[in-house]
C-alpha cells in the first residue's frame, strides 16, 4: 500500500511538473506571437506613416495657406493640380486630378460654398475642354463643368449690376472659339458665351467686378478687348502699341488689373511678342507707356499684394537659359526695379517660368517653370530665389488660399 501511494504522489509531481512546463510554453509561445503581432502592427504603422507623409492631402488648418498649381500633362488624359503646403515645403502633398491638360488656375472664396479652385482643362482631340473646381478644404474635385473648345485663363468676381447684379461668375476664354465662357459658382452652371477677339488667352477683372479685359493672342497689333459685365457687351477694343512712336506690339500673354494707390485702377500686359510690358489705363481705355523687359519673352504679370511694385516673368527658351523675373513699380511710368535670376545658389534648372501668385502676406511669390516641371519659391524681401519645389509635368498656372504661416516660414 505504502508504495502504491508513493506511486500515485510521484506520478501527480510528474502530471504537475508537465502540466507547469506545457503552460509555461504556452505563455512563452503566446508571448512569441504578441512580440510578433507587435512588430508586425508597429512596421504596418510605420509604412501608413511613411505614406501619408509622401502624398499626404494637405487638408488646410485654420489660416494656413495652400498653393494650387496646374500640371499640363501633355499627352495624358488626366493632368493634375500640385498642392504645396508653403508653411512646410519638405512635406509633398497629394496631387488632385483633374481634366485634360489644365493651364489657368485661379481660387476664389465662392458666397455660401467657401474657398474654390477653379482650373481650365484645355482638353485636347478626344477630350473636350472642361473647368474643374476643387473644394479646398479637402482637395478633392466638386465638380467638372463641360465646356468645349479649349479654355485656358479664368477670372472670377462679384457682378455690381445688371441682370447678373450680386452673382459671383467665372469668365473663362476659349482660344480656339474667339469666345469667353461665363460660370455661374452658385451652380456651377454654364450661362453662356461671350465673343472676344482672337485668340483670347489672359483674362483679368477689374476690381469693381463692373468689367473684363481679355488679351487677343495676335500680331500686329495685339488687341485687348474690354467687355461689360452688365450686359456682358464689348465696349472697347484696345489697339496694343506703344505709345512713345506708334509701333505695334504683338503676342500679349496674362493681364493683371489693380487699384493703384494715388493713380487709379490700371491692366498690366506681358507683352510675349515684343519683349515688354504695358498699362492701360482703365477708364480711358488706352496704353499709357511701352517698358522694354530684362528678357525676350514675358509670360505672367502680378502685382504685388501692397500694390506697390509688380512681378513680370520673363522665359527664355533656348536650352540651358533660366527663368527670371523683372520687377516693376506699379505707377505710370512703371519704372524697373531690378531684376531676379533663377541660376543663384546651386538650385536646380529653372526654365520657362509661367504665371506668379503672391502669398497674402506678400512675402513669398511661387512660380512655375513649365519646362523644367518645378516651381521657384522667391524670397520677396531680398529677392532671391529660396527653393524649388518639384510639381508634375508642364507646371502652368498658380493660386494660392489665403493665410499665413505662424511662425514665419
Amino acid at each position: 500500500m505504502k508504495n502504491k501511494k508513493k506511486k500515485r504522489v510521484r506520478i501527480s509531481k510528474q502530471n504537475k511538473k508537465k502540466k507547469m512546463r506545457r503552460e509555461r510554453r504556452a505563455r512563452r509561445e503566446r508571448t512569441r506571437r504578441e512580440r510578433r503581432n507587435r512588430r508586425m502592427r508597429r512596421e504596418r504603422n510605420r509604412r501608413e506613416r511613411r505614406k501619408r507623409r509622401k502624398r499626404r492631402p494637405c487638408h488646410p488648418k485654420t489660416s494656413k495657406p495652400l498653393v494650387f498649381v496646374s500640371n499640363r500633362m501633355t499627352g495624358s488624359e488626366t493632368g493634375t493640380v500640385s498642392v504645396i503646403d508653403p508653411c512646410d515645403l519638405s512635406k509633398p502633398c497629394a496631387p488632385i486630378p483633374v481634366g485634360t491638360q489644365p493651364v489657368g488656375i485661379t481660387i476664389h472664396d465662392i458666397p455660401g460654398k467657401g474657398l474654390k479652385v477653379y482650373v481650365a482643362n484645355f482638353g485636347d482631340d478626344n477630350n473636350p475642354g472642361s473647368v474643374s473646381v476643387i473644394d479646398v478644404k479637402t482637395c478633392t474635385v466638386d465638380a467638372t463643368i463641360p465646356t468645349g473648345g479649349n479654355p485656358v485663363y479664368i477670372a472670377i468676381g462679384t457682378i455690381p449690376e445688371g441682370d447678373n447684379a450680386g452673382k459671383t461668375l467665372a469668365y473663362v476664354t476659349n482660344i480656339s472659339g474667339n469666345r469667353v465662357f461665363i460660370i455661374d459658382t452658385a451652380d456651377n452652371s454654364l450661362l453662356g458665351e461671350v465673343p472676344a477677339g482672337p485668340n483670347p488667352n489672359g483674362v483679368a477683372i477689374t476690381p469693381s467686378g463692373d468689367e473684363i479685359y481679355v488679351t487677343n493672342f495676335v500680331d500686329d497689333p495685339g488687341t485687348c478687348t474690354v467687355i461689360n459685365t452688365t450686359d456682358n457687351m464689348i465696349v472697347a477694343t484696345i489697339d496694343l502699341i506703344n505709345p512713345a512712336n506708334g509701333n505695334n506690339l504683338r503676342n500679349p500673354l496674362l493681364i493683371d488689373i489693380a487699384d493703384i494707390p494715388g493713380t487709379g485702377t490700371r491692366a498690366f500686359i506681358a507683352m510675349n511678342g515684343s519683349s515688354s510690358l504695358l498699362i492701360i489705363d482703365t477708364v480711358s481705355k488706352t496704353v499709357l507707356r511701352r517698358r522694354a523687359t530684362a528678357g525676350p519673352a514675358p509670360i505672367g504679370v502680378r502685382v504685388s499684394p501692397d500694390k506697390s511694385f509688380l512681378y513680370l516673368t520673363d522665359s527664355e527658351v533656348l536650352a540651358d537659359n533660366p527663368s527670371q523675373v523683372c520687377i516693376f513699380g506699379t505707377g505710370d511710368n512703371i519704372a524697373p526695379i531690378s531684376t531676379i535670376p533663377f541660376n543663384q545658389g546651386g538650385l536646380p534648372l529653372q526654365q520657362r517660368a509661367e504665371d506668379i501668385a503672391f502669398t497674402s502676406d506678400g512675402a513669398k511669390a511661387f512660380i512655375p517653370n513649365s519646362l523644367t516641371n518645378n516651381v521657384s519659391v522667391i524670397d520677396v524681401a531680398t529677392s532671391t530665389v529660396k527653393t524649388v519645389v518639384d510639381v508634375g509635368e508642364g507646371p502652368m498656372g498658380v493660386a494660392i488660399s489665403p493665410g499665413n504661416c505662424n511662425p514665419s516660414y
